[in-house]
């Protein structure tokens, strides 16, 4: 049995759109489809999912991203909660325009995941440690990156590097 169906809600689909033009999606070359989404266990709410080549192929649409979303449990909630919902998930959409001016999309994944017992137990503070552990990683990264640009500039001029 399928778990995908073509048959989503119009004013959900509008909603969703309405947000999508806020993040600027179809400036940026990307075309939505939406659809609706059979209760799933790991996407209770909805996903989104970029097209594959043989699906580029038959919908002749090269930037296509779909949205699916789990309609009945969507009609449940209160405006905010959908919007937060469907928020959450259009931000997993990001362009890019590679050298050529082609635009590459890309669906990343959220940079925190948090188990339901963690938050509970802690509250926002996990939000703040994991955002912590995230800058920390970022500023490792750039200091990694301006030491090994130091390491080949030395190597080039014969200056010799001193290692910590």
């Amino acid at each position: 049995m399928s778990k995908y169906f073509r048959d989503l809600d119009l004013e959900l689909v509008k909603e969703v759109k309405n947000l999508a033009n806020k993040y600027g999606l179809s400036e940026c070359g990307v075309e939505l489809e939406f659809i609706r989404l059979k209760n799933k266990k790991n996407a209770p709410y909805g996903e989104v999912l970029k097209s594959s080549d043989l699906v580029k192929l038959y919908a002749q649409k090269e930037n296509l991203v779909v949205i699916a979303l789990n309609e009945e449990l969507m009609n449940l909630f209160d405006e905010e909660t959908r919007t937060i919902l469907i928020e959450n998930l259009l931000e997993q959409i990001v362009t890019d325009v590679n050298k050529d001016g082609d635009i590459k999309i890309n669906i990343k994944k959220p940079e925190i995941s948090v188990g339901l017992g963690t938050y509970h137990k802690y509250q926002e503070k996990v939000i703040e440690k994991l955002e912590l552990v995230l800058l920390t990683q970022q500023q490792l990264l750039e200091q990694e990156e301006l030491e090994k640009a130091i390491r080949k500039e030395a190597k080039k001029t014969g200056a010799k590097v001193v290692e910590k």
